[in-house]
């Protein structure tokens, strides 16, 4: 069964309530053996007190549903991480991808673990630069900083990425910026990180980026705030750098990935390919048939 959010678009309240009715009727009348909800927050909530006492239930938490988010009302951000909470104390099993979500957690908690959202290492996967760049239409003079903005500018702290390029583009003129949105494909973006030189990343709060680990599969270096589960990757990759919420730091850290030409090492995406997260998320349903009788 499939439930977004914005099916709950208040401006339609007799609609949105038709949409919760008759998801709390499918989760209440499965036939399922395991239920899993993939957001915390109001989805999250609706899973765990429709849910049949018979049936497991697995909750996962991925960021914005528990952490605080700059771009969004007091009320709205309370009730949601009230929400995502009360989830985590009545699901079977909850994952988290990265290990720092959970702390918030911790003390509602029965059963977790940590596992990454699966990369597709078919579409992000290591491509020559030159080619990539051929695609795109891309200077091959040029040095190229990817930001990913997601249609949050506040929280993702463009702000501070925008100080850390000025400051670059003191040392190196031919100097491009590009921020990318919602609006374009995997392909797309893959092709854009194979392109680039690296990708800077200053978000306020995260749980773990999929862009991050797209980019190091892509063979992009990271210069990134320390923030999620961002530094695991950046240095596993052995490329890009982790610095402060600090425009100069991040920009001498871009300087010297540029001057280096630095490639990461794209060999770790196997830990977060799509194949092993989806091994790990059976494992965690088999495990709960298995305690439960099943």
């Amino acid at each position: 069964m499939t439930f977004r959010g914005n099916d709950l678009n208040l401006k339609n309240p007799i609609r949105a309530c038709k949409v919760v009715r008759t998801f709390l009727i499918n989760v209440r009348n499965t036939n399922a053996d395991v239920i899993h909800a993939h957001w915390g927050s109001l989805l999250g909530f609706l899973t765990v007190i429709a849910a049949p006492k018979r049936v497991p239930t697995v909750l996962t938490l991925r960021g914005s549903d528990v952490n605080k988010a700059v771009s969004e009302n007091w009320l709205d951000n309370t009730l949601r991480r009230y929400l995502s909470r009360y989830a985590v104390s009545r699901a079977s099993f909850c994952i988290f991808v990265s290990s720092q979500l959970y702390d918030s957690c911790s003390k509602y908690l029965k059963n977790f673990e940590v596992i990454p959202d699966g990369t597709p290492l078919e579409i992000f996967r290591p491509e020559s630069k030159e080619v990539a760049r051929n695609l795109l239409d891309w200077s091959h003079e040029n040095s190229y900083i990817i930001f990913y903005c997601g249609g949050r500018p506040a929280d993702k702290n463009l702000i501070l990425a925008m100080e850390s390029i000025e400051l670059l583009r003191k040392k190196i003129k031919s100097l491009e910026f590009i921020v990318i949105e919602n609006n374009l494909s995997q392909k797309t973006i893959a092709t854009m990180l194979a392109a680039a030189d690296a990708l800077l990343f200053t978000s306020l709060s995260e749980g773990s980026p999929n862009i991050v680990r797209e980019a190091i599969a892509c063979g992009c270096p990271v210069v990134s705030v320390r923030v999620g589960d961002v530094e695991k990757w950046v240095d596993l990759s052995r490329a890009g750098q982790i610095c402060q919420y600090d425009a100069e730091c991040l920009s001498s850290a871009l300087g010297k990935v540029i001057e280096e030409r630095q490639i990461a090492n794209s060999s770790i995406a196997l830990e977060y390919s799509v194949q092993k997260t989806t091994e790990r998320i059976l494992d965690v349903y088999l495990n709960l048939e298995s305690s439960n009788g099943r």
